[in-house]
C-alpha cells in the first residue's frame, strides 16, 4: 500500500507486499527516513501516482501536523504545527519555505504548483532554517520533480474524466540521446467547470479550474563523477473566480449559507497567473569523500485578480489586485562524507523584486447607508438642515508597492557517529538580509461624484509621490539533535532548534489635510520560534512507525491587524505543544493500512490588536487554522485477478476537529469538525503498465468551508469560501517501458 513515509513495492508476478526504506534529502544528504532526527513525511512517486495526489490539500490530509488551505491554484495557505505560512504584507517573509528542486519558491502567489511527474515530496516539521534557509522558521516543503536520465527510454500518459465536466491529460517521456545526455518532457492540462452558481452572473459558475503546465528537463553526465540537470517549468492558471459569499447579508433571491448559490457581482476580470522557472543543478564528486553541489534558480510570476469583497450582488465593496515577481538564487555546498561523519558547508544568495497593486473600490452610498445592516444605499448625506451632499458609488483607493530583498547566508551542518549507539546532528546558519520598500497611494472616483467622506481614499493619497525606506535584518539559526540507535529497527531522538523569520520595513500614508501628505515608517522585527522535540522511528519488513512530541514558544510574531488601516506589527508571544504519530503496516499479502494522528494545543500568551480604532485583547485565544485533533486512516487491498492483471481498492478518511478561521475566535467564523472520504477501485497490469480506475474524492459529499472572514470582515460582512463537493470520475493510465 502506498502511504506517507514509506514505499510499498509489489512484484509484477505476485501480490507480495513489503515496506521498503525510503531515502530523503532533508539534511542535504541521502538518508533513510528513520535516521533523520526531525519529524517529516515523504511521498514517493509511486505513492503520489497511486493516490493521485496532485494538490497539497490532499497531501496535508495524510500528513500529521500539516494543513493546506488551497483556495485556488494561485492562492493557498500552509500551516505546520499551527503556524501559518501566509504572508502578512507585500514585503513579509514566509514562515514555511517551499523549495522546488532546491530553489526557493515561497512567495505566496508562486508557492502552489501542479504536482505531476514528481519524484518525491517532503514535508519537514519544526524550524528548518539551518538547512533550508529563508523562511523555514516552522517547517519546509521540498518538491523534487523527476529528472531526465541516461538509462532508458520510458514514459506514461494519463487522462481523467469526471463530474463538473472535468477532463485532464498528463504525460511524460524520457529520451536517452546517448550515454551522456538524456531529455525528459512532461506536461499536464486540466479543466473543470465551477460548482457554485452565481446569482450575479448566472452564465458563469464560480470555483472552476483551468490549468496548463509543462516541464523540460535535460541531464548531461560527461563523466561518472559529474552530472548537470537543467529544468525549465511553466504553469498557466486562469479561473473565473472564487465564491466569496457573505454570511451576514443575503443577496436578493439568495441567503447567507456558504453551501447554496453565491451572490456576487460580475467579475471585473478573471483570476490569471503565469509563472516560469529555470533551474540548474550541478553535482561533482571530487573524490570518494568530497562532493561539490550547486543550485541556481530564476523564477518569474505574473498575477491578476478581481474579487467581490462584500460577497453579495450589492455593489458595496470590490477589490482588484496584481503582482509581478522575479527572483534569482544561488547556493553552493561542499560536503565531506566518511564512514563516521558527514560535514556540509555552504553559502547562498537570494534576490527578489516584487511589485504589487491593489484597488480598493468602496461605494460610499452603501458605506454611509449602514451596509450590511441596511441594504438600501444612501444617495445623499444630510450635512445641515435642508443641505445634503451627493455620495459616490465607486471611491477607488489605489495602493502601489515595490519590494526588494537581498539575502545572503553561510551555514554548516555536522552528522557524526559518536559511537555505535549515539549520533550527533548539529547545524548553524547566519543570514544577512536587506529589504527595501517603496509605496504610493492614489484616490479617485469612477462616477464623477467627488468624495465627501474619503477625499483621499481609504488607504491614503500620496498625490503621485513615491516614498521608500529600507532596513537590515540579521539572523542566527541553530539546531542540535541526538539520536540513539535502540536496535537495528528503532531510533530515538531529541532535538532543539531556533527558527527565525526575517522582519521587513513598512510605510503608511497619512493625509493631515485634504491637500497634504505625510509618510510614516516602521520596522516589523524578526520573529523567533524556539522548538523542542523528542521522537521515535522504527521500521521492519511489514511495519513502520513515527512518533513525535514537541513544544515551542513564539516571540514577536508578525501579524496584520484585524483593522486594515492599522497595518502590520509584531504582536507579542504565543506557545504551543503537540504530539504526532503514524503507524502503517502490511497485515497480509493482499491487505495493508495506516493510521496517523496529531494533537496540538495553541495559545496566544500576549496579543493585543485593534479593530475600528478600539483595542482588542486576543490573549488566550487559539491560533487560526489549528484544529486540536486531526487523524487519517486508510486501507489498501490488491490481489491477482488473472495472469498479470490485478484488482485494487484503496480508501482514506481524514478528519479535523473544530477550528477558527481568525485570531479573534468568533463563533460564526468557525469550522465544525468534519471528515473527508476518498475511494478508489480499479484494475491494473504492471507488466504492460495499464491502469483503469474509478475514483470519488469527498465521496460522502461533506459540506465544509475553506475560509471565513476575508476582506469583507473589515466592513462587517464576513465572507465564506466553500470547500470542494464530491468529485468523481474515471482515470486511465498507460506506461511505456
Amino acid at each position: 500500500m502506498s502511504l506517507p513515509h514509506v514505499v510499498y513495492a509489489q512484484s509484477p508476478q505476485t501480490t507480495e507486499h513489503r515496506i521498503e526504506e525510503i531515502v530523503v534529502t532533508v539534511q542535504q544528504q541521502n538518508q533513510v527516513i528513520t535516521e533523520v532526527p526531525v519529524a517529516l513525511s515523504a511521498f514517493s512517486n509511486k505513492e503520489l501516482e497511486k493516490m493521485n495526489l496532485t494538490d497539497f490539500e490532499r497531501i496535508a490530509a495524510l500528513t500529521p501536523g500539516f494543513i493546506s488551505q488551497q483556495q485556488t491554484d494561485s492562492s493557498a495557505s500552509f500551516v505546520i504545527r499551527g503556524v501559518e505560512a501566509a504572508g502578512t504584507g507585500a514585503a513579509a517573509e514566509p514562515t514555511i519555505s517551499i523549495f522546488y528542486n532546491g530553489v526557493d519558491s515561497s512567495r505566496s502567489r508562486g508557492a502552489v504548483k501542479e504536482l505531476y511527474d514528481i519524484e518525491r515530496v517532503e514535508v519537514v516539521k519544526g524550524p528548518q532554517g539551518t538547512l533550508f534557509g529563508r523562511g523555514a522558521s516552522t517547517g519546509a516543503i521540498a518538491i523534487h520533480t523527476r529528472k531526465a536520465d541516461t538509462q532508458e527510454n520510458s514514459g506514461f500518459v494519463e487522462s481523467k474524466l469526471g463530474n463538473y465536466n472535468l477532463y485532464s491529460l498528463t504525460g511524460a517521456y524520457n529520451l536517452v540521446v546517448n550515454d551522456e545526455l538524456g531529455i525528459r518532457v512532461a506536461g499536464s492540462r486540466r479543466k473543470r467547470d465551477g460548482y457554485v452558481f452565481n446569482l450575479g452572473e448566472p452564465e458563469r459558475k464560480l470555483n472552476d479550474d483551468d490549468m496548463a503546465a509543462a516541464r523540460f528537463s535535460m541531464r548531461w553526465q560527461p563523466s561518472d563523477s559529474i552530472h548537470l540537470d537543467f529544468i525549465y517549468d511553466h504553469q498557466n492558471d486562469k479561473d473565473y473566480g472564487v465564491s466569496t459569499k457573505s454570511i451576514i447579508a443575503a443577496s436578493p433571491g439568495g441567503d447567507t449559507s456558504p453551501f447554496t448559490h453565491a451572490g456576487q457581482n460580475k467579475q471585473l476580470k478573471d483570476q490569471a497567473r503565469r509563472q516560469n522557472g529555470y533551474t540548474l543543478l550541478v553535482d561533482w564528486d571530487i573524490n570518494q569523500d568530497w562532493r561539490l553541489s550547486s543550485i541556481s534558480g530564476h523564477r518569474q510570476l505574473w498575477f491578476d485578480n478581481a474579487f467581490d469583497i462584500d460577497g453579495t450582488t450589492y455593489h458595496a465593496f470590490a477589490g482588484i489586485e496584481y503582482d509581478r515577481q522575479k527572483a534569482i538564487s544561488q547556493e553552493l555546498r561542499l560536503a565531506y562524507d566518511s564512514q563516521s561523519a558527514t560535514i556540509t558547508l555552504g553559502a547562498s544568495y537570494y534576490r527578489d523584486e516584487a511589485s504589487s497593486g491593489f484597488d480598493f473600490v468602496i461605494n460610499e452610498q452603501h458605506l454611509l447607508g449602514g451596509f450590511p445592516n441596511v441594504l438600501t444605499p444612501l444617495p445623499e448625506l444630510p450635512v445641515a438642515p435642508g443641505v445634503s451632499v451627493p455620495l459616490n458609488e465607486a471611491n477607488v483607493s489605489r495602493s502601489y508597492t515595490e519590494n526588494k530583498r537581498h539575502s545572503q547566508s553561510v551555514f554548516a551542518n555536522l552528522n557524526m557517529d559518536l559511537n555505535a549507539h549515539w549520533i550527533l546532528d548539529a547545524g548553524l546558519r547566519y543570514t544577512w538580509d536587506r529589504a527595501t520598500l517603496a509605496r504610493s497611494g492614489d484616490a479617485f472616483t469612477l462616477d464623477g461624484v467627488g468624495s465627501f467622506v474619503l477625499p483621499n481614499g481609504f488607504l491614503g493619497n500620496s498625490f503621485g509621490e513615491m516614498h521608500s525606506t529600507d532596513a537590515d535584518f540579521n539572523m542566527l539559526s541553530p539546531r542540535v539533535a541526538l539520536t540513539y540507535r535502540l536496535n537495528e529497527a528503532v531510533n530515538l531522538y531529541a532535538g532543539m532548534s531556533i527558527g527565525k523569520r526575517a522582519g521587513y520595513p513598512d510605510i503608511s500614508i497619512q493625509n493631515p489635510t485634504a491637500d497634504s501628505v505625510s509618510f510614516s515608517t516602521k520596522e516589523i522585527g524578526n520573529e523567533t520560534l524556539t522548538s523542542y522535540e523528542i521522537g521515535a522511528k522504527g521500521q521492519t519488513s511489514n511495519l513502520y512507525f513515527d512518533l513525535a512530541l514537541y513544544s515551542y514558544q513564539y516571540d514577536d510574531f508578525q501579524t496584520v491587524s484585524l483593522d486594515i488601516t492599522e497595518g502590520a506589527a509584531n504582536a507579542g508571544k504565543a506557545k504551543a505543544w503537540g504530539l504526532e504519530g503514524l503507524i502503517s503496516a502490511e497485515f497480509t499479502d493482499w491487505l495493508g493500512g495506516f493510521v496517523n494522528y496529531a494533537y496540538i494545543d495553541t495559545e496566544y500568551v500576549n496579543f493585543f490588536d485593534t479593530l475600528n480604532g478600539e483595542p482588542v485583547d486576543l490573549s488566550g485565544n487559539r491560533f487560526r487554522l489549528a484544529p486540536k485533533n486531526t487523524f487519517s486512516v486508510g486501507l489498501d487491498a490488491s490481489a491477482t485477478l488473472s495472469g498479470s492483471w490485478r484488482w485494487f481498492a484503496n480508501t482514506q478518511y481524514a478528519y479535523r476537529s473544530d477550528y477558527f478561521f481568525n485570531n479573534d475566535n468568533l463563533a460564526n467564523e468557525r469550522q465544525d469538525g468534519f471528515g473527508l472520504l476518498d475511494v478508489r477501485i480499479g484494475l491494473e497490469d504492471d507488466t504492460r503498465g495499464y491502469k483503469i480506475e474509478l475514483f470519488a474524492e469527498n465521496a460522502l459529499d461533506e459540506q465544509w468551508v475553506r475560509d471565513i472572514g476575508n476582506a469583507g470582515k473589515l466592513f462587517g460582512t464576513s465572507t465564506a469560501i466553500r470547500g470542494n463537493p464530491r468529485f468523481y470520475g474515471v482515470r486511465f493510465r498507460a506506461e511505456f517501458f
